[in-house]
């Protein structure tokens, strides 16, 4: 898993813009919104280190390295049966943005997300529920084709 942080150099330095984390090449999170990465960072607790990969197009500095974090995905039919307390959080599956929940237990970050059992219907209407709300800073992830969900 990598995570990549992008930079606007500026005359004052370097300021951080947004980033994205990837594994074998399928996004899991993106951001251009440095509110909404700075609360990703914070919330997930993850620290970058290591030695990254540098590349730079134009006034854009992209960093890139490991990140020592495992995401796991777990769908559910009812938020009745969630924890109390997760974090809201934006999801996408299935080409629909519904409403799930991001928890942290140690290295893992688990998201909770609607049940593509649910059928696509009732995604599309959850869709429809959270794009009429508030949307503003929300951590946005991304479920990979894959996951069996």
């Amino acid at each position: 898993m990598k995570i990549t942080l992008n930079y606007n150099r500026t005359i004052k330095g370097m300021e951080l813009v947004g980033g994205r984390v990837t594994h074998q090449d399928e996004l899991l999170f993106f951001t251009n919104h440095k509110p909404v990465l700075d609360k990703f960072l914070e919330v997930a607790d993850i620290a970058v280190s290591g030695v990254p990969t540098v590349e730079v197009q134009g006034d854009v500095v992209s960093l890139t390295t490991s990140l020592d974090r495992e995401f796991i995905y777990k769908p559910y039919m009812s938020t009745e049966k969630l924890p109390l307390g997760l974090e809201r959080v934006m999801v996408h599956i299935d080409n629909v943005s519904v409403e799930g929940y991001m928890e942290v237990q140690g290295k893992n970050i688990i998201v909770h997300h609607p049940s593509r059992e649910l059928g696509q219907k009732k995604l599309e209407k959850l869709d429809e529920e959270l794009m009429s709300g508030d949307l503003l800073g929300m951590i946005q992830f991304h479920i990979p084709s894959l996951v069996n969900a």
